[in-house]
């Protein structure tokens, strides 16, 4: 079995800590996938390890608890939303 990356671990950890809709949820997740795996493509290209890219691509990202905060209220908005639909 293969160790998860640090990417994978990352994204993991603010899956779990996030409340709402599974879809609103999925899609946020898939944004922070895509942001990380560019921002890792970007670092690897001048020259460090896999590794070492999604290390500073998660470093880069922002804090767990600062983003776990940030899309968690996108998550409430979204329910508040559908609410009130």
């Amino acid at each position: 079995m293969t160790e998860a990356t640090p990417i994978e671990r990352y994204l993991a950890r603010l899956g779990s800590a996030l409340r709402g809709p599974r879809a609103t949820k999925r899609d946020l997740l898939v944004e922070a996938r895509d942001a990380l795996v560019d921002a890792t493509q970007a670092y690897t290209s001048q020259g460090p390890d896999r590794e070492v890219g999604e290390r500073r691509a998660v470093a880069e990202f922002g804090d767990l608890e600062t983003i776990a905060s940030a899309y968690q209220a996108e998550l409430g908005l979204t329910q508040a939303r559908r609410t009130s639909l």
